[in-house]
């Protein structure tokens, strides 16, 4: 998926859900050519936190994290790369991979 504003980023993501409704383990990679990846990234995580999940795989919410989880902060992935995870209702994860494709 190319990160291309808050509409786009959750039709995806919510498309997801539909290709197999069995699966509980999904890994999304996000290309972005922002010059700003942090910004980026912090908008990615209010686009998926904002998205309209169905109720069997909404969203689990916490005080912390409000749903996303930034993997960033305990591991280095290098400035390119920004990794996330959101835990759903029905035991699925989903890996939110943000890969910056900016030379600047």
């Amino acid at each position: 998926m190319i990160h291309s504003g808050e509409v786009y980023a959750q039709e995806h993501i919510l498309k997801c859900f539909k290709y197999d409704p069995t699966q509980q383990l999904f890994y999304v990679i996000v290309y972005s050519n922002n010059a700003d990846l942090d910004k980026a990234w912090e908008n990615y995580q209010k686009y998926i936190q904002g998205a309209g999940f169905e109720e069997k795989v909404s969203l689990l919410k916490n005080d912390i994290t409000n749903g996303f989880n930034d993997l960033n902060k305990d591991f280095e992935y290098g400035r390119d790369i920004k990794v996330g995870k959101t835990q759903h209702n029905s035991n699925v994860e989903m890996y939110h991979i943000m890969i910056n494709l900016n030379s600047n």
